[in-house]
């Protein structure tokens, strides 16, 4: 694990530790080592398409719910509507309230309309995420996105709270 947090501050222009991360990323079977390098591939692989594949792999697929929480951190540190996509998946389908707040987070630090989107759902549409840790998560994300969408979404959360206090955001 030391070694790939050393890859990730050697920095993108390095192709070697960015294949290298990918490697780990892919391939290693020990959870904290993958962890590790999709940490450090979430600081240096940014402008590599094979990264970000790799970590969309990873948080699509992986079983260790940490490894998909680090893949999902890493893919809202790059960014770009592949990783909007697989995050947005990730938020309706996991099964870990852990991954699902990882992916939430990544969502609100990209941001845009189609994460706001589907923030909104998750918070109060026909899609609202059964936990209400999750869903405060949500709510965290959308109040640092902002927006009209965004502020409708939290608004009519606030109003469902009032009217039925058993549900919490």
């Amino acid at each position: 694990a030391a070694a790939a947090e050393a890859l990730g501050t050697i920095g993108a222009d390095n192709s070697e530790a960015v294949f290298a991360l990918i490697s780990v990323v892919l391939s290693h079977n020990i959870p904290t080592v993958i962890a590790a390098a999709a940490e450090a591939l979430g600081t240096i692989g940014a402008d590599n398409s094979e990264a970000v594949t790799a970590l969309i792999s990873v948080v699509l697929s992986h079983n260790i719910p940490t490894v998909c929480a680090a893949a999902a951190e890493a893919l809202g540190k790059i960014g770009g509507d592949d990783a909007v996509t697989a995050l947005i998946s990730v938020m309706k389908n996991a099964s870990s309230s852990t991954v699902r707040a990882a992916a939430v987070e990544a969502l609100g630090a990209i941001g845009g309309d189609t994460a706001v989107t589907a923030l909104a759902s998750a918070l109060t549409g026909d899609v609202k995420d059964s936990s209400s840790s999750v869903r405060a998560v949500v709510a965290q994300a959308l109040g640092a996105i902002g927006g009209d969408t965004a502020v409708t979404a939290l608004a009519s959360a606030l109003t469902g709270d009032v009217k039925d206090s058993s549900s919490s955001v």
